[in-house]
């Protein structure tokens, strides 16, 4: 009888735990999950990842050896209308030459308590569309539907990727907060790879091994008859080095006042591919130097060869430079020119797109399209200038030597031992001020021999504002005077940015705005269009 009371009690408490314990299953979204307001350890946030899951494991075919799937489950709780950015959803995806990423099996459901009833909105193809960012880069992108205060929104895809070389970073901290994160990775025995770590809370990544069996088809030319073909299906054992990670109550990583991008501090791994040991094959080293790197970029054909091309720009080159005697005065000539004939197409990369030939002919073009461009006709100016590849702030920092890294690329000129930093790109841009969301770190010089090296993107001058104001109060205290206005650096870049582009009557209204409890009278802008002087505005008010 005593037993039947133990065995009893035991089921009792194993009932209860099942319905208290998180059910993580895509569609098992529970009414208490909807029906929080607000979240438990962080009341202000806007949203937060109730769980994130991503499962990689490697495939294997006859044709295309090994490829990379993941399978990416998320489950995201919006709080509030702050929150609902997070119903928007991107996964970029590599394609090269003849092999591309894919994205498939995309399901995803808007869930929403109404009444008390948890109602269902199903994520539609008009819903669903790619975006092309450069010939190398997709993005395909989702909007979940019905998004409200309260919402959950639950999402689940498999991205198919044949590049096992570069491996897609594992975030686990967010902007948000993150109450549960999943990460299995195995990896065939034939690949090796290195981790990478950042951030700073601990992962506690685990490792493993087990056995696994993969079974693939085949087909060759049988051995009796030249003329047939044999196929068949063979197995294949081998060991999978597995790397897990499983973490909760991850807070969220917040903006900070000059802390740059927070890509560069979230909670993340990294795969390195170290080398690669197939059978009856020599070891094939992949893990390298940033010489290395700097090498395989130059030599690649939508980077160095176009640096050798001149003819399309010779003549127009020699007509502008006709007469101008010292290199400064040349490095400022041909880079005006580069920034007034070319547009930016918005495409990012470090090689080319349309090539520099066609995008001087079309006038417009990727970053390297134009800075590439630019590096050329410096050199072919007498001006000693090589490229600089950098990482944009969204891009993060390259921790270890990779190709995949950078996703920019600038002139770096030099001039008496000093170095100007140019980007064709940036149409309000002066030697060494780039725009702000390229001043990530440092960036890496790369030059024809292989050879590299670390760069500093931030000015070697400060900034400065400063201003001359005559003040005048009247009996009734009315103030009247006038200001002058001098600015420099990334004051002058961000001035010349806001008005540029503006007539008369909008700056005028743009700068009371700026300026509360400011009756402007008239104003006047001196070297607006010229990025290599400084900034001059004055102003009358009343």
């Amino acid at each position: 009888m005593i037993k039947k009371y133990v065995l009893l009690l035991v089921s009792f408490v194993v009932f209860q735990q099942s319905i208290v314990a998180q059910n993580y299953k895509f569609g098992k979204v529970s009414e208490e999950e909807l029906a929080a307001t607000s979240h438990k350890s962080d009341p202000e946030a806007n949203a937060a990842i109730l769980y994130r899951n991503t499962d990689t494991k490697f495939n294997y075919t006859q044709d295309g050896g090994f490829v990379v799937i993941t399978e990416h489950q998320e489950r995201i709780k919006i709080y509030n209308k702050d929150g609902y950015d997070f119903a928007n959803q991107e996964v970029r995806m590599y394609q090269g030459t003849s092999e591309e990423e894919t994205v498939t099996s995309l399901k995803a459901v808007t869930y929403n308590l109404i009444d008390g009833k948890i109602e269902e909105s199903k994520l539609q193809n008009k819903g669903i569309f790619e975006e092309e960012k450069s010939k190398n880069w997709t993005i395909k992108k989702f909007t979940m539907p019905d998004i409200q205060d309260g919402s959950i929104i639950e999402f689940k895809y498999t991205f198919t990727s044949p590049f096992y070389t570069t491996i897609n970073e594992f975030r686990f901290q967010e902007s948000i907060p993150v109450d549960k994160v999943e990460m299995r990775f195995f990896a065939p025995e034939y690949l090796m790879y290195r981790t990478h770590g950042k951030g700073g809370i601990p992962l506690g990544l685990k490792t493993e091994q087990k056995a696994r069996t993969i079974r693939y088809r085949y087909e060759r030319q049988a051995l009796a008859r030249a003329t047939e073909v044999e196929r068949g299906t063979r197995e294949l054992d081998l060991t999978e080095n597995g790397y897990i990670v499983n973490l909760e109550n991850l807070p969220a990583l917040k903006e900070e006042p000059f802390a740059g991008n927070l890509n560069n501090y979230i909670s993340a791994l990294q795969f390195e591919l170290s080398y690669t040991k197939f059978p009856n094959s020599e070891v094939r080293y992949y893990a390298t130097s940033w010489e290395d790197v700097a090498t395989k970029i130059y030599k690649s054909d939508n980077f160095g060869k176009e640096l050798e091309i001149t003819k399309y720009f010779k003549e127009d080159i020699d007509a502008l430079l006709s007469g101008v005697a010292t290199s400064k005065e040349r490095m400022i000539k041909v880079f005006d020119f580069v920034k007034s004939k070319m547009t930016w197409n918005e495409y990012y990369g470090v090689y080319t797109d349309k090539g520099v030939k066609k995008a001087y002919a079309d006038g417009l073009g990727n970053v390297a399209d134009i800075n590439l461009m630019l590096v050329a006709m410096l050199n072919y100016a007498g001006v000693e200038t090589n490229p600089i590849l950098l990482s944009t702030k969204a891009n993060g920092i390259p921790f270890f030597p990779t190709r995949t890294g950078f996703n920019y690329v600038i002139a770096g000129a030099v001039l008496d031992n000093r170095l100007f930093l140019l980007d064709g790109v940036d149409k309000t841009g002066s030697p060494s001020v780039l725009k702000t969301n390229l001043l990530n770190w440092k960036g890496r010089m790369v030059r024809a021999d292989g050879s590299s090296l670390l760069v500093d993107l931030l000015p070697s001058n400060p900034a400065t504002h400063t201003s001359l104001m005559n003040l005048e109060v009247n009996e009734d205290l009315v103030i009247t005077g006038n200001s002058k206005n001098r600015f420099t650096g990334h004051y002058a870049k961000g001035q010349r940015a806001r008005y540029r582009n503006l007539n008369e009557d909008q700056q005028s209204e743009k700068m009371e705005e700026n300026f509360e409890s400011l009756e402007m009278i008239d104003h006047s802008f001196k070297d607006m269009d010229d990025a290599d002087e400084p900034l001059i505005l004055e102003y009358n008010f009343g």
